[in-house]
């Protein structure tokens, strides 16, 4: 009986050391392995604030005094934090300092966008009021001998017609259906 005992303590003993052993291998895996939170030795874990003007409380009970009402800081951001975080601290950001008032403009953007020309026309089309007060539809009916054309004519903005016509010699495929 006593050995049965001891066997159990032993089970039980490994079974301890086995725990241990894996929370220790598991938590050598996580410092080597890519972990996604950011840490203070990652190159994109920077702290923002640019001097120790950052802190402006040093106590609780100030900081819960300032809460609890409307109360305006009494340094300006480019005090506290480093320039160039986020995109929103190009404009503004150097608006307190008189002598860099060309550096409050923003920037040109890196990689700015392009309309291609069918867009650019499109545009010019809607501005311009000049584009075709109807749309048409091509589908092809069912026993497809033929291709029905729907075409919606908006004479204004409150109403509107539907002409339908069966066209045998269209050059769509039957397949297909659109505008």
């Amino acid at each position: 009986m006593a050995w049965l005992l001891l066997l159990l303590l032993l089970l039980l003993l490994l079974l301890l050391l086995s725990l241990l052993l894996l929370l220790q291998l598991r938590r050598k895996l996580r410092e080597e392995s890519n972990f996604t939170l950011p840490k203070a030795v990652s190159e994109t874990c920077r702290s923002p604030a640019g001097s120790p003007a950052a802190i402006e409380f040093t106590s609780t009970g100030t900081l819960s005094d300032k809460q609890r009402k409307h109360a305006r800081s009494s340094s300006a951001p480019i005090d506290k934090y480093k320039f160039g975080a986020v995109t929103s601290h190009d404009f503004g950001w150097h608006a307190d300092s008189p002598t860099s008032r060309a550096r409050g403009l923003p920037r040109h953007p890196v990689h700015g966008m392009t309309q291609s020309e069918s867009t650019r026309y499109v545009h010019n089309m809607k501005a311009t009021l000049s584009e075709a007060p109807s749309h048409f539809f091509r589908c092809a009916d069912v026993s497809m001998s033929g291709f029905f054309e729907i075409r919606l004519v908006l004479p204004s903005v409150l109403e509107f017609r539907i002409q339908i016509k069966h066209t045998k010699h269209a050059k769509t495929t039957p397949s297909k259906c659109g505008f």
